[in-house]
């Protein structure tokens, strides 16, 4: 009879449900773990290599040479009882000719008992086992056989040592020399990789030609293997810098010559506007080169042909460039000047006597004026400039730089308002011109020296104080003459003002009125004509007998700011030390 069912509540069947599920789960996880890999056994390992036939051992050892024979040996014991076994000598003798110059195997290396022998008596610093060997021997007959094989062994020895010597010394030179071609070739493929590049020719060969550039020094391209092409990339990635270099000076000399001849038909274009007009005022070449319209035919493309001819539309133009340029110039200086001193917004600052002591400070020991000081032309440059703007061809092209109002500095103001001062006249808005009518005459007393004076113009007296030690400026009082000192002094003073006027005069600026060589000596600072050169010049240049005055020669612009060329008259008691330096020596 079969069981009675019967009826399970809810959470019994709930309890049953859950049961079967977590069952069936567990089921599903188990299947879809990953069995555990085992790991099999390395196959192709050199273990079972010494078992292979000897014919073929013998044929992979017909390509090793001594060493990786011996590395070979010290993999494991299989191939040390192999190679190391005196019967299988014919793997070392098959290893050893793969090497070229390697000196013959001796005799003694080759039996066990010499082998043997060869061990014991290599090492020289066994003593002790020496010494226990030859104690061995009983019988002296047998002893002085033994000895005498030692040293039989001995001679080998230092005999193969020799040779192996020499072998590796020759082996070092045959590496080094091997060593060096394989850089030759490097070098030459990386040359020839350098000059397929298109376009870069005259620039590699630039490169080349530099003993000391980067295709010496750089140890990427010294490198001792070939070149590959990855090799050749990277190679190029340092040489490119060095090539565009090279590039940018090249064009920059290029356009330096350029520039060169152009100015100097330049040169020779102003020299034909300024005859006809020999008194005008006409600034440096230089300057006149800086000028717009100027600019305008010389700083174009190096492709463009320019010469004398390029210039003739400015024939007209010219004297109006001129009178622009002076006119920028002076007011770029008044602007400089009142930046430096204090004055009168109404007074005319470019005549004032206190600006004449302006100074370049590029070249010291000269003081301007205007309107001389817009004839200065400094000298002061190196010759070279990396830069390639215009105003840097334009210096090179005349050595000099252009006019420049930041060079001049009031180094000696305060003397020349001491001494305005002392004359009763304002510094501030007294003119040169004005002192030069009232023409003062001043006395120079030197304190520690009552028995010696000074009687100058103020001009004079400048030149004096400027003189003297600096020092002992202070020293010095100054105040107008009296009438009884003037009449005392005054031929001297007649004499020592037609000195002053005379050296004024021979230092002036004085040109050729056929070839205008004193403006071209003008590109260099302090180089211009004297009246006695210029005179000189036209009498042995152009052949003229008597030169006339503005007709052969003309003065270019006088020297009146010369102001160091102007004399004082001494006086000296007879009690007064001898000082020299009290005269301006």
């Amino acid at each position: 009879m079969p069981p009675k069912r019967t009826r399970k509540s809810k959470t019994q069947q709930a309890e049953a449900s859950s049961s079967k599920t977590s069952t069936r789960r567990e089921a599903s996880e188990s299947v879809r773990q990953p069995a555990t890999k085992r790991r099999r056994t390395l196959r192709g390992s050199l273990q079972n290599l010494p078992e292979m036939p000897l014919d073929i051992l013998f044929e992979v050892c017909c390509h090793l040479n001594p060493l990786d024979v011996l590395n070979l040996a010290r993999t494991n014991k299989a191939f040390r009882a192999l190679l190391m076994n005196r019967a299988n000598v014919s793997f070392w003798t098959v290893a050893r000719r793969n090497v070229e110059g390697l000196p013959e195997c001796p005799s003694y290396l080759i039996t066990s008992s010499d082998f043997t022998r060869s061990q014991a008596a290599a090492r020289k610093d066994d003593v002790v086992a020496f010494a226990s060997k030859y104690a061995t021997f009983k019988d002296p007959k047998e002893r002085e056989m033994w000895l005498h094989e030692q040293r039989a062994l001995t001679t080998q020895i230092r005999e193969h040592s020799a040779k192996c010597v020499i072998w590796e010394e020759a082996k070092k030179a045959m590496r080094g020399h091997e060593l060096v071609e394989i850089k030759k070739a490097r070098f030459e493929a990386i040359l020839g990789k350098l000059r397929a590049l298109p376009g870069w020719e005259i620039e590699v060969e630039k490169l080349v030609k530099d003993s000391w550039g980067p295709l010496q020094r750089n140890a990427l391209i010294r490198q001792p293997k070939p070149l590959t092409e990855a090799g050749w990339l990277a190679v190029k990635d340092v040489l490119m810098p060095y090539l565009k270099k090279a590039r940018r000076h090249k064009l920059h000399q290029i356009r330096k010559s350029v520039m060169k001849k152009r100015f100097h038909h330049l040169q020779e274009a102003v020299v034909s506007f300024r005859k006809g007009a020999l008194t005008k005022f006409f600034p440096n070449i230089q300057d006149f080169a800086t000028c717009p319209e100027v600019r305008a035919i010389i700083d174009v493309d190096s492709d463009i042909d320019i010469d004398q001819e390029s210039f003739e539309p400015l024939r007209p133009l010219v004297w109006d460039i001129v009178a622009r340029w002076k006119e920028k110039q002076t007011a770029v200086l008044l602007e400089h000047i009142r930046s430096r001193l204090e004055f009168d917004e109404d007074c005319n600052v470019k005549f004032l006597a206190t600006c004449l002591g302006l100074t370049c400070w590029r070249c010291y020991g000269k003081i301007y004026s205007y309107p001389n000081i817009l004839w200065h032309n400094c000298s002061y440059h190196s010759g070279y400039s990396s830069s390639n703007d215009y105003k840097s061809h334009v210096e090179l092209a005349y050595s000099s730089h252009a006019w420049d109002a930041s060079s001049f500095r009031f180094e000696v103001s305060d003397i020349i308002n001491s001494i305005i001062t002392a004359c009763g006249m304002d510094s501030r808005t007294v003119s040169q011109e004005e002192l030069d009518m009232r023409n003062p005459i001043l006395v120079g007393r030197y304190d520690p020296e009552p028995g010696f004076k000074v009687v100058a113009s103020w001009r004079a007296a400048i030149a004096f104080a400027l003189s003297i030690f600096a020092y002992r400026i202070g020293e010095w009082q100054w105040q107008l003459a009296t009438s009884e000192e003037k009449i005392s002094v005054a031929p001297l003073q007649s004499a020592s003002e037609l000195t002053t006027r005379k050296a004024i005069e021979d230092g002036a600026c004085w040109d050729c009125a056929h070839c205008f060589e004193g403006f071209v000596k003008r590109r260099h600072a302090g180089d211009n004509f004297t009246k006695s050169q210029v005179l000189d010049h036209v009498h042995t240049k152009h052949h003229v007998e008597n030169p006339k005055e503005e007709e052969d020669y003309f003065l270019e612009f006088p020297r009146s700011d010369q102001i160091l060329l102007h004399r004082p008259v001494y006086i000296k008691s007879k009690q007064a030390e001898r000082r020299q330096w009290l005269v301006g020596g």
